[in-house]
């Protein structure tokens, strides 16, 4: 038990470090937020509050499941990636909200910002499906399942890819145009997120398939 102990305890500190980083980009984002809001008529950005309460909750669940259980356990890190990744994403889209509409010029690297979350998102729902996919023990159901998994891969890189290029305004940004979308391809967003809503619904179909064969 003291081997396993010391084992674990470097993956507690980076769980628990993780945990810290993921708050501390959200306390910055809604700290930008309050600024931006300060200015009349400026655009919100439409998930401020759901990323918030998803970064609170997931980041200190999966730091709790890795420094008190395994922390070979998938699901933990998952967990821990999920808030700190929710986290980024929502400090990047007041960043560039502040950068390009409430104080345009003000802070530097704003088209980096709005870039990076023009794609960083679509990561995000991968990681969903993943979390769902794999809870509770960091297995999947059956191996039945594989193919879906790597087409949940698939389509999370391309789905990537899209964003990262598509022209035009960037999903949850109103406004905000991507700094490196290419004229002539179609704006993909919209699609690309049907998709990823369709697989996380597609992955939650795993936990009833866990449901019934348990005993």
């Amino acid at each position: 038990d003291t081997g396993k102990a010391m084992s674990s305890r470097p993956a507690s500190l980076l769980a628990w470090f993780a945990c810290a980083l993921a708050l501390s980009l959200t306390a910055l984002g809604l700290f930008l937020l309050l600024v931006n809001l300060s200015r009349p008529g400026v655009y919100v950005y439409d998930h401020w509050l759901e990323d918030t309460l998803f970064v609170m909750s997931s980041s200190i669940v999966g730091a709790v499941i890795i420094s008190r259980s395994d922390p070979r356990n998938l699901v933990g890190w998952l967990f821990c990636l999920t808030g700190l990744l929710w986290g980024a994403s929502f400090f990047v889209a007041e960043y560039a909200i502040r950068s390009f509409l409430a104080a345009p010029g003000s802070l530097p690297f704003g088209e980096m910002a709005a870039w990076i979350f023009s794609w960083l998102w679509v990561p995000n729902f991968g990681l969903l499906i993943f979390l769902v996919l794999l809870f509770p023990d960091g297995r999947l159901p059956t191996r039945g399942w594989r193919w879906f998994a790597w087409i949940s891969v698939l389509s999370v890189l391309v789905g990537a890819v899209l964003g990262a290029f598509s022209p035009g305004s960037i999903i949850a940004l109103g406004p905000i145009h991507n700094p490196l979308g290419i004229e002539g391809l179609p704006n993909t967003y919209e699609p690309v997120q049907a998709l990823m809503l369709a697989l996380v619904l597609l992955a939650t179909t795993s936990l009833f398939v866990r449901l019934r064969r348990t005993r």
